[in-house]
């Protein structure tokens, strides 16, 4: 059953034309991006396809829509009463509590952010519980005094913190545990920047706990406002609560990094973690939009394979010689590459200044040889492994019917299970994670991979 839509109903307008206005009505569903439709059409707009602000007023709550595609425009003609104009605009996410003329005037001095399983996550490092014996129905919330956690990362101060949820149906209160995580810049910052921190932590949380994250909201205020102040950001990105616990349940059976066990490391391991999705941009980027997006198995695979040769070549010495050795010898290959056809030789030159890269083979095996005592832990027979691997990718990249190793279709999602785990070793010791941690931790990702191939 789908959840019902919030519809504020108002009139809008562009921020270089206030005094234009038209009514119209902002529709949006928890989990896709807001919609706009109106009644009319700004000014000579017909034909443009992009508005960076509209505003809006629906009944004195403020809005502000960012990054609007008009979706289509429609003209009705009635007999003998005109015709009338109506608009539709699809927005990259709505602002609800307050009026923002330019994008780069969305600035925050904070942001509180609730992700989906965060308060599982913290678990009974953030909140105690204890039934009231005499009465057996009062239950008394604790927040130990080793809470909440803050910690600097580059330039931000971020916050993990419980807190305690009240509400009253009309007859009485209930209350309830919550969990926050709160990003404040150390100067007034714009949402767009702030988002990014959103976000890496959503991955960091997924990394974490090893199940599907949601952000479920998330509100910006600046220093000095009053609590009804705060801007309700909603979009694609943010799902609600009923949303995220229809599309998953925490795990039961442990999270493969306990905060806990990283909870006096924070400051340590998320600055790690921010590192991570800038000098390994391309491993972190490949690795998430394997799990964000619904793939096909090979699309998957070679995605991690991509993953593996990135972080390679941002960790370890690309080249089979130094670069004297082969810059000497380079005249004696473009020697070689003149004895082709003229119409070639270009092609051929283009491809000289990658020949002293290494191979697919031995980048993987220098890995395995790094990383021999964590990736033991799913890797029974590493000469197998690599040989399945490096052929499986050289026959769907580039077509290798000679790659007799390479595996079908049904053995290849335990393939790339397997890089998968190589990807997720490699993100745990960029992590500084100790061995005995990587390990333990490894175990327990080997244990869910397997569950959810044969679920």
């Amino acid at each position: 059953m789908n959840l019902p839509a919030l519809e504020y109903e108002g009139v809008w307008w562009l921020p270089e034309t206030p005094d234009e206005k038209i009514s119209g009505k902002i529709t949006y569903d928890y989990g896709q991006n807001p919609t706009l439709s109106l009644n009319g059409m700004f000014g000579d707009s017909e034909g443009e396809e992009f508005f960076p602000i509209i505003l809006g007023d629906c009944k004195g709550k403020k809005i502000t829509l960012v990054r609007c595609f008009t979706l289509g425009t429609s003209t009705l003609s009635v007999r003998g009463m005109g015709s009338y104009q109506y608009s539709n605009f699809d927005a990259g996410y709505l602002c609800e509590g307050g009026h923002f003329p330019r994008r780069e005037d969305i600035k925050f001095t904070r942001l509180s952010v609730k992700y989906s399983h965060l308060r599982d996550w913290l678990g009974g490092r953030v909140f105690n519980t204890s039934k009231n014996e005499e009465t057996e129905q009062e239950y008394i919330l604790r927040v130990p005094k080793n809470v909440p956690n803050e910690f600097v990362v580059n330039n931000y101060r971020l916050t993990i913190r419980g807190v305690v949820t009240r509400q009253h149906d009309g007859y009485k209160d209930s209350f309830g545990r919550d969990a926050l995580f709160i990003v404040e810049p150390f100067e007034q910052e714009n949402y767009d920047s702030l988002f990014r921190m959103i976000y890496h932590m959503k991955n960091f949380l997924w990394f974490a706990i090893g199940d599907d994250i949601s952000i479920l909201s998330i509100k910006g205020e600046v220093s000095g406002a009053q609590p009804w102040e705060r801007v309700n950001i909603l979009s694609a990105y943010t799902m609600g609560e009923k949303l995220a616990e229809q599309h998953h349940a925490y795990a039961a059976y442990g999270s493969p990094i306990k905060y806990s066990e990283i909870e006096k490391q924070m400051v340590n391991i998320f600055g790690n973690w921010l590192k991570i999705t800038n000098e390994l941009a391309p491993v972190y980027q490949l690795f998430f939009g394997t799990k964000e997006q619904k793939l096909y198995p090979v699309t998957e695979f070679l995605g991690l394979s991509q993953a593996i040769e990135a972080y390679h070549s941002r960790r370890f010495d690309n080249r089979i010689v130094i670069d004297e050795l082969f810059n000497r010898n380079i005249d004696g290959i473009d020697a070689i590459v003149t004895r082709f056809p003229q119409q070639n030789q270009t092609e051929f030159r283009g491809k000289v200044q990658y020949w002293n890269r290494k191979s697919l083979r031995k980048r993987t095996k220098e890995l395995c040889a790094q990383f021999q005592a964590i990736f033991n832990v799913f890797l029974d027979d590493e000469q197998a492994f690599i040989s399945k691997f490096v052929d499986t990718r050289n026959y769907y990249t580039h077509y290798d019917p000679t790659a007799q190793n390479h595996v079908d279709d049904k053995e290849l999602m335990f393939l790339t299970e397997k890089v998968r785990f190589m990807v997720i070793a490699l993100l745990l010791k960029e992590l500084g994670l100790d061995d005995g941690q990587a390990d333990i931790t490894m175990r327990i990702y080997a244990s869910r991979g397997i569950r959810a191939i044969y679920s």
